[in-house]
């Protein structure tokens, strides 16, 4: 009976103790949810909300996913939590900083939470919306990027992408199910460029920790069969980035061009300029998109002494410029690089021809937009635009009066009838009172070469061939007034157009002799994309920095690092 009665007194005490603690849970469990719901309400009332000194950035998707749980906090997956937070402390190797996702503050929390026995419900609160908002906002700059491209390009036209799940249906799955860092990684940009760029900052950095590379001296131009004691210098700035066997970090840089003939005997001096510093120096400048001469003169010595965080920096630019648009890649496009004054073909993805362009001066900066390509014309004519007419054009009539007949040129009125240029009067040599149009007729010598690929487009910008082929051997090409110059044209043409029954080389070459001028309409339109990056990836994964000939990465890099978000 004894037994009995002790058995049925623990019961009770047991039973009335499990009690106890449920309803002591489900009270704290209100008041997370009381203070949850205050702090939601205030973000929707005033569509803003700062808590622990931070401010939230989710003013539409946060409020609607609480407000759908009744206000109950969603971290209770200790597993989801924990991962979630390593998956945020990892934003550095996109190029991004954890702390515009609240990490360090985040950490702190989640000690607190962790290491009190009963938390204040505000505290569990707190740590409950940020994390939330945390996610939301690095999931959105991973899709998109961080920087507006709109205040560093006012011409950018291209569409940001849209994700195309229910974003809070993926957001409770997620955070119940410990999704949230598949989720995350499923949303970069799942691209060579992209990529490459992750692999080679992750190197940098590395680099960067054990110290980076010291400055070379300054002094006279070095040469292959030169002395001096700046050599050893060089050879371990070399070494250190990978272009030199044998010493440090390697990176297998290989089949880069050097002359030989340049390069006598091998000396085993240190201090010798010798064969291999020489084909290392060529490998360099062909990576900084240098003349390759293996010359170290002033423009070879000033990339080499380029502090490696700026080089950093320099890849983390081009990382954000990659999330603005990579995502929005259709399979067939082309691309033209600004800054390397390249043009890619892109069919299915991947990349089938390129070649070299020459950009607009730094004056006349060939603006960055998205557009189509719709048709193609061989043996164009030339009207001059009213830029060069003031500048250059009218003013140079003036001083001659055989100046259009004597550079293949002629007037036109708005019917299209050729006139005499001693038709003219003193008071019409300017753009405001000119009545006509100048344009050049169709040959070799116009300024339009013999095709021109056309994208209407209000900025007046299109591809096409020149007679002044002189500026495509030369490394910086910004020379033009803004329209992109195409160093192989024709072949451009011949590819894009892919139908060898009508237009192979030897018809587009007939076409061309004719001397009229024929358009070609594209059966199917094809984007173009006029876009600046500063480093790309080769296709064998060799990272090439290209000049910033409009100095626009700093602008880039100012908005990145900017601690407030940017949406």
């Amino acid at each position: 009976m004894f037994k009995l009665n002790y058995a049925v007194k623990a019961f009770i005490i047991l039973f009335t103790f499990s009690i106890n603690l449920i309803n002591q849970v489900q009270a704290q469990d209100d008041e997370i949810s009381f203070e949850i719901k205050r702090l939601v309400e205030s973000l929707v009332e005033k569509n803003s909300l700062d808590i622990e000194g931070v401010t939230i950035y989710s003013k539409t998707v946060l409020p609607i996913y609480y407000q759908n749980r009744n206000y109950k906090h969603g971290w209770t997956n200790n597993s989801s939590t924990e991962e979630s937070l390593k998956s945020i402390g990892r934003a550095g190797e996109e190029g991004l900083s954890p702390e515009d996702y609240h990490y360090d503050l985040l950490l702190n929390l989640r000690k607190e939470l962790t290491e009190t026995r009963n938390p204040a419900a505000s505290s569990v609160a707190h740590f409950d919306l940020l994390l939330t908002d945390a996610v939301l906002l690095y999931s959105r700059h991973l899709l998109n990027g961080k920087v507006n491209p709109v205040k560093i390009e006012s011409t950018w036209n291209i569409q940001r992408k849209v994700f195309s799940g229910d974003s809070l249906a993926v957001l409770e799955d997620g955070i119940a199910n410990n999704k949230i860092p598949y989720l995350l990684e499923s949303i970069k940009p799942d691209h060579p460029l992209y990529k490459g760029l992750k692999k080679h900052l992750a190197h940098y950095r590395l680099l960067a920790k054990k110290g980076g590379w010291q400055k070379i001296d300054a002094g006279p131009t070095l040469k292959p069969g030169m002395e001096d004691a700046r050599i050893l210098q060089v050879r371990k700035r070399l070494a250190l980035e990978g272009f030199l066997p044998d010493m440090g970090i390697k990176i297998p840089y290989t089949n880069f061009f050097v002359n030989d003939s340049i390069i006598g005997e091998e000396p085993e001096n240190e201090k010798i300029y010798d064969r291999e510093l020489a084909t290392a120096i060529a490998r360099f400048q062909l990576a900084y998109s240098l003349e390759v001469d293996s010359a170290i003169g002033q423009m070879t010595l000033d990339a080499l002494n380029v502090p490696i965080e700026e080089r950093i920096d320099q890849i983390r630019v081009n990382l954000e410029r990659a999330r603005w648009v990579l995502g929005t890649l259709g399979d067939d496009y082309v691309l033209v690089n600004i800054a390397g004054f390249e043009l890619f073909l892109i069919r299915n993805g991947k990349e089938i021809w390129k070649t070299n362009v020459v950009v607009g001066k730094k004056y006349s900066q060939t603006p960055v937009f998205k557009d189509r390509i719709q048709f193609i014309v061989f043996n164009p004519t030339w009207t001059v635009p009213p830029g060069i007419m003031s500048s250059e054009t009218l003013p140079r009539m003036k001083k001659d009066g055989n100046y259009l007949s004597s550079h293949d040129l002629e007037m036109v009125d708005n019917k299209g009838n050729a006139l005499s240029q001693s038709i003219l009067t003193e008071s019409q040599y300017t753009l405001r009172t000119f009545p006509y149009q100048v344009r050049q007729r169709p040959g070799d010598n116009n300024a339009l070469g013999r095709v021109k690929f056309m994208f209407p487009n209000k900025y007046s910008i299109y591809l096409h061939d020149t007679p002044s082929k002189s500026y495509f051997s030369k490394t910086s090409r910004a020379y033009s007034h803004g329209c992109v110059r195409v160093e192989n044209p024709l072949k451009l043409a011949e590819v894009i157009l892919n139908d060898p029954v009508n237009y192979s080389a030897e018809k587009i070459q007939k076409i061309i002799k004719t001397n009229q001028t024929t358009t070609v309409n594209l059966k199917n339109k094809l984007d173009v994309l006029l876009l600046y990056w500063t480093a790309e990836i080769h296709p064998s994964g060799k990272l090439y920095f290209k000049e910033d000939v409009y100095n626009r990465d700093k602008k880039v890099l100012t908005e990145l690092d900017e601690k407030r978000p940017r949406i």
